[in-house]
């Protein structure tokens, strides 16, 4: 008889994950969730203490926002050509993330 297939993460894992990370991302996918995300998630983010950015994918427009932490303090940034995620040394060409696979 097949097992039943294993979660990718048990919640404990995934919370681990989290609590280690230097960058999160949030794709802003629906009108009705983005102030949330914006204001409160955002804010929940910023207390992880190893977490050096924030990143929020627009679903509204080509853009990408990050929150950047220096310190103890958070700057905001905008992208919307080449998205520069500093804390782990990467760029983001946003043709790439806003790419449809499904286009002509």
């Amino acid at each position: 008889m097949a097992q039943p297939a294993r979660p990718l993460l048990t919640f404990d894992e995934y919370l681990r994950i989290e609590s280690d990370s230097l960058v999160k991302h949030e794709y802003l996918t629906s009108t009705s969730t983005e102030k949330y995300d914006r204001a409160e998630k955002l804010d929940q983010h910023k207390k992880i203490s190893s977490l050096r950015e924030v990143v929020l994918v627009s679903h509204g427009e080509r853009l990408i926002e990050v929150w950047r932490k220096a310190g103890t303090r958070w700057s905001h940034h905008e992208f919307r050509d080449v998205a520069q995620l500093t804390s782990i040394g990467c760029s983001l060409s946003l043709a790439d993330v806003y790419l449809d696979p499904l286009a002509a």
